[in-house]
């Protein structure tokens, strides 16, 4: 069965859509160039590729209906603020798309959020996110070397700061945490959320409660 989900990039608020999109829309725009050559004809020049991006629309209802996917369904406000706030912050997000092989679980941005209320439907919110994606640009530390007159360039990458983020071994819930972000920040890897599941006798992994005490199992 197919889930989205959208959240911060460090997992630790998690939104899962409540109702599936009716499609999903990837663009994997080019950036190559081409010119005409005299007596030649055109040719291509490769360049790297332009941002992916995502695009879909659905809505938040107001009410709990047959079509809702998700076991929790949030008041659409709730949903409505979380996005402005992190469109508004420039955040960093993460989409992810469970029950499907499409490539698009990436880092985002949020581009394009247009929301609007119908008749007939009040307090439900019908709206259409763009997603850009997000590339980490990393610094370089450059020596210049000196060699018989000429003078080099060498670029030496800056390693990574650690993550120093440590792994609890009793977390407590919070507001917007779901399990597969839980087991994804602190397990590495969202599907490992049925292990904490089982591991607290938890019948619905989603069905959990802001303060409930949950052990987590040993990173592998």
């Amino acid at each position: 069965m197919y889930k989205f989900f959208i959240g911060l990039a460090d997992n630790s608020i998690v939104l899962e859509l409540p109702v599936l999109p009716p499609a999903l829309k990837v663009s994997h725009p080019g950036n190559n160039k081409t010119y005409d050559i005299v007596d030649f004809g055109e040719i291509i020049i490769p360049q790297t590729r332009k941002l992916i991006t995502v695009g879909f629309e659905s809505h938040f209802p107001m009410h709990k209906a047959p079509f809702v996917s998700s076991e929790v369904l949030r008041e659409p406000t709730y949903y409505l603020s979380a996005l402005l706030r992190w469109k508004e912050q420039k955040q960093v997000l993460k989409f992810v798309m469970s029950g499907s092989s499409l490539p698009v679980d990436l880092y985002y941005m949020l581009d394009t959020f247009e929301y609007e209320e119908r008749a007939g439907d009040v307090g439900s919110l019908y709206y259409t996110i763009v997603l850009k994606e997000y590339r980490k640009v990393s610094a370089k530390r450059v020596n210049l070397v000196q060699q018989n007159g000429t003078t080099s360039i060498i670029e030496t990458p800056i390693a990574p700061r650690p993550v120093t983020t440590p792994k609890p071994n009793v977390y407590s819930i919070k507001s917007g945490d779901t399990l597969w972000a839980i087991a994804k920040r602190y397990l590495n890897d969202g599907s490992r959320y049925g292990e904490i599941a089982t591991l607290n006798s938890i019948k619905n992994p989603n069905t959990i409660s802001v303060g409930q005490q949950i052990k987590l199992p040993e990173v592998s």
